[in-house]
């Protein structure tokens, strides 16, 4: 019975709620605002032995992460916008919003756009940076809870990765700024510049859709002429720097392939 609206309450498409409207409200009138008969409860507690939910697995999918907090409800996504910091800032879909998990250890490397969350500190406002892979931290995702993840460091179980400041820093794991759900995501989007052009570069394999092509820099002369080379397959592998070419000021939905469970 306690149990019920704390999955009612999650948000859709986050690792532990219900990914079926009908089911969501199947649950709910069963629960009835907690005014149950045995009878009823009896079979609300089937129901929910039997029900789905969305799990983390972090082998096949790729991640949004954003913010519990209502301070931060404006802007809640972790964002790795720049070389060596992250931020909490509102939904982009971009690239630098997606976050891959690879097991490292025993907890795992957590990435966006070729940088890693790097080793965090055991006190209230250390600094959270982004760093290369071969200096990642090796990150714990704790559930406090009800699939309300806090990322830390097995060894400072006490602190966390908090997003009361924009960039983030540590603290206590006990506060709700420190708490984060995960979303699962199989797009990214971006948005063509005015002579229809962008670079992109991700932890993951994307495919492309119809109308947008995907280069690599074959060479650049000595008068600063570029050759591009346009990948056939539609498929841009995974940390491959490329040049999007498309309409002019377009936006593009490109998806998210993960297509391995590579171990670091």
């Amino acid at each position: 019975k306690t149990l019920v609206p704390k999955i009612l309450e999650l948000p859709d498409n986050v690792v532990g709620s219900i990914p079926r409207q009908e089911n969501r409200e199947k649950l709910k009138t069963l629960f009835n605002e907690g005014n149950l008969s045995f009878n009823d409860a009896n079979e609300l507690i089937n129901f929910v032995d039997t029900l789905p939910c969305i799990k983390f697995e972090p082998e096949k999918t790729a991640y949004r992460v954003f913010s519990i907090s209502s301070d931060n409800s404006a802007t809640p996504y972790l964002t790795s916008n720049g070389m060596s910091a992250l931020y909490h800032q509102a939904e982009s879909g971009a690239p630098d919003q997606i976050w891959i998990f690879k097991p490292n250890g025993d907890g795992y490397t957590v990435m966006s756009q070729g940088r890693a969350i790097g080793k965090v500190g055991d006190y209230s406002g250390a600094a959270v940076n982004l760093t290369k892979k071969d200096y990642a931290g090796v990150i714990h995702l704790t559930n406090q809870g009800f699939y309300n993840y806090t990322f830390g460091m097995e060894d400072f179980p006490s602190y966390a990765i908090n997003a009361s400041t924009s960039p983030l820093k540590m603290d206590l794991s006990s506060q709700v700024a420190s708490w984060w759900y995960l979303m699962p995501t199989n797009t990214i989007h971006v948005t063509l510049n005015a002579g229809g052009m962008a670079g992109i570069y991700t932890d993951f394999d994307m495919k492309m859709p119809d109308g947008l092509k995907a280069c690599t820099v074959n060479s650049v002369s000595e008068k600063g002429i570029v050759k591009l080379d346009t990948i056939q397959s539609g498929i841009v592998p995974a940390l491959t720097p490329v040049l999007l070419l498309g309409e002019k000021n377009a936006e593009y939905q490109l998806n998210v392939l993960i297509s391995t469970n590579e171990t670091l």
